[in-house]
């Protein structure tokens, strides 16, 4: 029984290599037959060696480079395949804009690149990084190479910020992407030095002009309501409502909540508690050596004036009448 299932097994591989062998002779000649009649379509003006020369130059490029250039190399085939089969170029008719350039390229990440750098990756190069005369490049830090790519990839900002414009960045150009780093530009981001840049201030409102904004609120504001409240501050601009001022007027001054405790950390609070176990141990031995002191006093002590009718037993009585113990 075995035997007859390996045989039919066999069998069935070898009808199925012999269809697949069937279809792939069958595409084979479909594609002989379509190259073929391109040969014979194609005007005497291109020769053939040259348009196969030209495919296999780009083929080579496409083969070595990243996603983000395909695009560019793909349209730069297509140009050359149209030039040689002598057909119009049909964007140029169409009056689209042509595609940025090749030549400027994106440096190869790093075996461990972060998040911004495979981002920034994604993006189209648009300009070469040109060094200030006497400056190199140190690309062994991700910050280093995020300003770089920014560089690459960016925004010029004019006439730059206050680090680019006393001349002191590593780049010629300021150049910013508001997407990454902050909104700091490539030169200050440049050796973790982002917090310098002067483009990270712009977006917030000018500092006296939000001074003056809270000083305005707070002189609107009554002083009864102002009674009431904690003693944090607003920083915000934006004055309450009418309404909601009213009622904090008509709503009576709470009491003055008593001083936040300070929080203890674990260990603190494991060192009190030990503490205090200590002293509850030591209170304990204390209260029972004062409990044994009084019973051995109340045991061999005489009283002085007994009491009439006692039954006590003292030690003077227990001589007098001869008893033993």
């Amino acid at each position: 029984m075995g035997v007859s299932k390996r045989s039919a097994r066999i069998v069935m591989a070898e009808r199925r290599s012999a269809r697949q062998s069937k279809v792939k002779a069958i595409i084979d000649s479909k594609k002989k037959v379509v190259a073929k009649a391109r040969l014979s379509a194609a005007p005497v003006s291109a020769p053939a060696p040259r348009r196969a020369a030209a495919v296999s130059r780009a083929l080579k490029q496409l083969a070595g480079a990243r996603m983000v250039d395909v695009y560019s190399n793909c349209s730069g085939l297509r140009h050359r395949c149209l030039r040689c089969s002598g057909s119009p170029d049909l964007r140029r008719l169409a009056g689209s804009p042509s595609p940025p350039s090749s030549d400027v390229s994106s440096p190869p990440p790093p075996p461990n690149p972060t998040r911004a750098i495979l981002a920034l990756h994604g993006l189209v190069a648009v300009r070469a990084a040109v060094l200030r005369p006497g400056r190199t490049f140190s690309g062994g830090r991700s910050s280093n190479l995020e300003a770089q790519l920014v560089q690459i990839t960016g925004q010029v900002v004019l006439p730059g910020c206050e680090h680019c414009q006393k001349g002191a960045g590593l780049w010629t150009l300021c150049v910013q992407n508001p997407r990454f780093l902050g909104k700091s530009c490539g030169n200050c981001h440049y050796s973790s030095e982002g917090a310098r840049c002067s483009l990270r201030r712009v977006a917030g409102p000018p500092p006296a002009a939000a001074a003056a904004a809270i000083a305005a609120a707070a002189a609107a504001s009554p002083s009864s309501a102002s009674a009431g409240r904690s003693r944090r501050r607003n920083d915000s601009a934006e004055v309450a409502p009418l309404a909601k001022r009213l009622r904090s007027v008509r709503r009576p001054a709470a009491a003055a909540a008593p001083p936040a405790r300070r929080r203890r950390t674990p260990s603190q609070r494991a060192r009190r508690f030990a503490e205090l176990y200590r002293e509850l141990a030591a209170l304990h031995e204390e209260e029972a050596e004062v409990l044994e002191d009084k019973e051995e006093e109340d045991i061999w002590a005489v009283p002085e004036s007994p009491r009439a009718g006692s039954l006590e037993l003292n030690w003077s009585a227990v001589t007098t009448f001869g008893l033993t113990l």
